[in-house]
């Protein structure tokens, strides 16, 4: 590739002119001495498309004899030089010379400018045997500001670098700081005696010995892993943006790019170069001169759009990248950085580097169906024809290598895809497949995949695919269990063909085609259905109730787990009649489980309680289970009628409990304690049970101080006292004592009293009146306790109330309120008892801050 041209500007093969040194000033301008002490001052204007010409400005001015070194100062338009001494000239005339006596066998110099707000000063550094000076300039001379002296013979070369100055000996090279005057030595490199600098950008500089080039940053420290090696030792070495050119005397001008110098871009024999001349314009511009013993030439950087496409098509993407920065127009910059990396994506695509193409293709945005165009076989078919390029001429080995980036390219593509979709999908996994199956059938209808134009839906179903073709089945089961695209027919097509018969379930799943999947469940272990069906709700109870009727009757435990530990919203619930019909109908043993889950669950209707008590009822009537197994069901049958809330009716379980032929006199009492029938309830536990604690129990879980809890103590005297009629039982004295003595504080004793019968000897009755007297003398010494408590109480407070009134207050015209500081006078006032006083408005409007509270206040 051509990153020059050039253009001849003098002929010298004549020797008419021997021109021994050049300078470029500004863009127009180049500066020649001869051997004579002559300087050439000329114009550099353009002619034609692709040509420079010269034009001499005025005569030659005469400078001293054997100048070594010019430097042109554009912004202050001087020259300095060096020959025996430095001295330095106004341009272009040459006018107002001045020297530096103390310059005298000097072997270098450099100028440099300062940094920052101190940008628009000027600095001469100075190179002698010995020693190194350093100037600055004060608008009309050169003054010193410090001379440094060092152990070592005259420099070579120098280069200013802002704060410091690189300076290269014969055998080593030095940075210099300009503040602290410490001389730091840089790592040798060669044993040549004329070491070159060349300033770079980003504050950097090159150093070159023999034919090898070093990359440092302005602190002296190496600023690259990899340095420029040469086919011969350089004359000199220019930087024109992002070129770094070195000047070979027997080669001619070798040009590598900066990013990449280990090989020549470009090599333009202008064989004996002498020097060269080179001048940055602004930040994209830099003009090259090169001097050889038959002419002096100017270079011509090719137009940068140029070079960009040229080092494209040569796969150099690093220089076309750093080009790309000299590109005028941002909006073209942006473009073309853009296609650079698009191209460079495709050459590592093409090399075999398919993880970093895909990272590049998502990286700027490629579009998917783009990428997808180098595997036409995953596009359909009518757009197969519309990608020129694809992967081709590759091994079994690389092309998996490919599809496995393809697929983490594909997985990141489908998360910005899905990403609006995924902030509103719900958190519960049924609210999830009911999204799930209205997002597939928002989506675009496809009956043919070759014709399918909808990016989703391609991108998913080659997705898909990719996956079976890469063993990817976490990713496979990732897209299929979330909102997916994928065409319906073409991926069952290619699950079926890969036997992936989970992963089938979970297409058909996501697409709300449950009753598909669950025909393919049939034919396996009926714990997959199970798990299928405990997610439908109650928009597919149709399905439930088809597809569960088989796993109930085959393993009605396992099949319960459909209805209770379903996977379900409150409001998608199945419907629970339905369900114990269901149950009823296909695994009756499951219908108490399901009512006692609903119970648990918090379901208040009566119909499920009244239906639970008689479930338990059918068990114990049938005495078909185990002994265990049916005292387990009796307690819990006792257990759920003596439980909170009660919401079974409990009358209507009476009439079905009455018309038993078994025995369920405890279950009965609990019945007629629910409706507060306290008589039949005690009855029953002292007549049918004879477990009279049972009874005391019973009292003591109805005792209350309601109108219907009150008395229920005194209904179990009653009940001891007058059997139920033709029961052929007797009173229960005993008992009947027994509870006088205990509870006697739970009844009204005279109606008590009036209910034993009238030949109850009173030594029967002795531990009652004891018990009964006892506690009523108790009670009195209690409360005349409690009476004479309060009367000294209530003493107290009056003599509180006395002393608090008996200060007396003194209000005169000099009595001042606190607050406002105004007399009192007549007015209104309150009293603290620290004895001040304030006006009772004052008080009113803002209390004082060092006032008590109102509470201490005295009126």
């Amino acid at each position: 590739m051509a990153a020059f041209g050039q253009c001849q500007l003098l002929n010298l093969a004549g020797g008419s002119l021997r021109v021994e040194g050049i300078e470029a000033w500004g863009a127009e301008r180049l500066l020649a001495n001869t051997g004579e002490g002559q300087l050439f001052i000329y114009d550099v204007q353009r002619a034609g498309a692709d040509g420079y010409k010269l034009f001499q400005v005025g005569k030659p001015l005469a400078i001293p004899r054997r100048v070594t070194q010019m430097a042109a100062v554009e912004q202050h338009s001087m020259l300095v030089c060096l020959s025996e001494l430095i001295t330095w000239h106004d341009l272009p005339h040459m006018s107002r010379p001045g020297q530096l006596p103390k310059t005298k066998g000097s072997s270098v110099f450099c100028v440099g400018s300062g940094s920052g707000t101190n940008a628009q000063a000027l600095f001469l550094c100075v190179g002698q045997r010995r020693k190194i000076l350093i100037y600055s300039w004060d608008g009309a001379n050169f003054v010193e500001m410090r001379e440094i002296a060092h152990a070592m013979e005259a420099p070579r070369s120098m280069l200013w670098c802002d704060r410091s100055v690189a300076i290269g000996f014969n055998k080593n090279d030095y940075m210099l700081d300009n503040q602290s005057a410490n001389l730091r030595e840089i790592s040798p490199m060669g044993k040549s005696t004329n070491p070159l600098l060349t300033r770079l950008p980003d504050a950097k500089f090159l150093i070159t010995r023999d034919n090898v080039s070093a990359f440092k940053g302005y602190d002296g420290e190496p600023a690259s892993s990899y340095g420029i090696s040469w086919v011969e030792p350089p004359a000199s070495v220019a930087y024109c943006a992002p070129y770094v050119l070195g000047m070979l005397p027997k080669m001619g001008v070798d040009v590598r790019a900066l990013t990449a110098p280990q090989s020549a871009v470009q090599v333009m024999p202008l064989r004996g170069v002498r020097s060269c001349a080179f001048k940055d314009i602004d930040r994209d511009t830099t003009v090259v001169y090169v001097l050889t013993a038959t002419g002096l030439y100017r270079l011509l950087p090719t137009p940068v759009l140029e070079q960009i496409d040229r080092n494209v098509e040569q796969c150099n993407f690093d220089t076309a990248l750093l080009l790309c920065d000299y590109v005028a127009s941002q909006d073209i910059r942006r473009e073309k950085v853009h296609a650079v990396r698009v191209a460079q994506a495709y050459n590592c695509v093409k090399i075999g580097r398919y993880p970093e193409a895909m990272k590049m293709f998502a990286e700027q945005g490629v579009g998917v169906l783009d990428v997808l165009g180098l595997f036409p076989t995953l596009l359909p078919f009518e757009l197969r024809g519309k990608y020129k390029k694809e992967i081709a001429d590759c091994s079994d080995a690389a092309f998996l290598s490919a599809l496995k980036a393809l697929r983490a390219h594909l997985e990141t593509v489908r998360k910005g895809m899905v990403a609006e979709q995924q902030q509103r999908a719900p958190t519960d996994e049924r609210d999830q497949l009911a999204s799930m199956g209205a997002w597939a059938a928002a989506a675009p209808a496809q009956a043919d995949f070759s014709r399918c134009t909808d990016v989703p839906t391609i991108v998913d179903t080659a997705f898909l695919k990719v996956c079976l073709l890469t063993n990817g089945d976490a990713q496979l089961q990732s897209l299929l269990s979330g909102l997916n695209s994928c065409h319906e027919k073409e991926c069952v097509d290619a699950l079926t063909n890969a036997g992936k018969y989970k992963e089938l379930v979970m297409l058909y799943r996501s697409k709300a085609l449950h009753g598909e999947a669950l025909k393919i469940l049939q034919s396996h272990d009926i714990s997959f259905t199970i798990d299928y069906l405990r997610k439908l709700g109650r928009e597919h109870f149709n399905l439930v109730m088809q597809f569960s009727q088989r796993v109930l009757q085959a393993n009605p435990r396992a099949a319960l787990k459909i209805f209770t530990e379903g996977e379900r919203a409150a409001q998608d619930e199945l419907p629970a009649y339905d369900v114990l019909n269901l149950l009823k109908t296909y695994a009756p043993t499951c219908a108490v489980p399901f009512l006692e889950y609903l119970i648990a669950r918090g379901e208040r209707d009566p119909e499920f309680h009244n239906d639970l008590i008689q479930q338990y009822l059918d068990v114990l009537k049938r005495k078909q289970e185990l002994p265990e197994v049916l005292d387990a069901t009796r307690l819990k049958l006792q257990q759920f009628l003596r439980a909170s809330p009660r919401c079974y009716n409990a009358e209507k379980m009476l009439m079905i409990f009455n018309k038993t032929p078994f025995d369920f006199y405890e279950e009965r009492a609990l019945l007629f304690s629910c409706i507060k029938d306290h008589r039949n309830a005690l009855q029953i536990y002292a007549y049918k049970l004879h477990d009279f604690d049972k009874a005391e129990r019973y009292c003591e879980e109805n005792y209350n101080e309601e109108v219907d809890g009150r008395d229920v103590y005194l209904e179990l005297l009653r009940v001891y006292l007058n059997p139920p009629e033709n029961s052929g039982e007797r009173a229960q004295m005993g008992p009947a004592l027994a509870l006088l003595g205990k509870h006697y504080a739970r009844m009204d004793v005279p109606k008590a009293l009036e209910l034993l019968p009238q030949d109850t000897p009173l030594s029967d009755l002795h531990t009652f009146f004891k018990n009964v007297l006892q506690d009523t003398a108790r009670r009195r010494r209690h409360n005349q306790v409690l009476k004479n408590l309060l009367k000294s109480e209530n003493l107290q407070v009056k003599e509180k109330w006395i002393i608090a009134r008996s200060p007396v207050i003194k209000i005169d015209e000099n009595r001042l309120c606190h607050a406002c500081n105004r007399p009192l006078k007549l007015a209104v006032f309150a009293y603290f008892p620290d004895g001040s006083v304030v006006h009772l408005m004052c008080l009113q409007k803002k209390e004082p801050v060092s006032a008590p509270s109102a509470a201490q206040l005295k009126f």
